[in-house]
């Protein structure tokens, strides 16, 4: 009876062999038909997932660009707005500086330079009338002083071209006749 009971255990056990190496040996298949797979289709996967890891690091790089040089351009307005009135004021107290530096020293500002410009625009302007006005009085001079300006006149008419002195005692002599 233990022998009955052996040899139906045997083809049991038997079957159970087979079983478990005809799965074992599906497992083998299935897995080297996986490495095949993947080793085939992973080539194409992985470049696929390289080409979309570019793109989307391009698109972030681009974003975070735009970002930083719009961070940057509001920075440069705010830091130009603070300092613009600190540099015109320091301009400011630097002409000034400078101007009373140029005035002990004795040079002349472009003020006084068209101050001076001004008053020999005058100063030629009237000696203009007066040579106008000495002339006249030179053509008609009065009749009691006739010889002893005319002496005079001549002299510092024909001197006047020469001399400066001869200039100014010619205008002398024609404003007392």
């Amino acid at each position: 009876m233990t022998r009955k009971l052996h040899d139906m255990q045997q083809p049991h056990e038997m079957q159970l062999k087979d079983a478990v190496r005809n799965s074992a040996q599906h497992i083998w298949q299935a897995g080297l038909g996986a490495f095949t797979t993947v080793r085939e289709e992973g080539s194409e996967l992985l470049a696929r997932l390289m080409k979309e890891g570019a793109s989307l690091q391009t698109r972030t790089q681009q974003l975070a660009g735009q970002k930083i040089s719009d961070a940057i351009t509001r920075m440069g307005e705010t830091i130009g707005r603070q300092t613009t009135a600190p540099l015109v004021k320091m301009e400011e107290v630097f002409e000034e500086r400078f101007t009373r530096t140029l005035r002990n020293f004795g040079v002349p500002t472009q003020d006084d330079l068209k101050a001076l410009t001004d008053e020999i625009e005058d100063l030629h302007k009237t000696v203009k009338a007066l040579s106008g006005a000495g002339a006249h009085a030179r053509k008609a001079p009065a009749k009691g002083k006739e010889k002893a300006g005319a002496k005079t006149g001549a002299r510092a008419a024909s001197g006047a071209r020469n001399s400066p002195m001869l200039k100014k005692q010619a205008r002398v002599a024609a404003a007392r006749a």
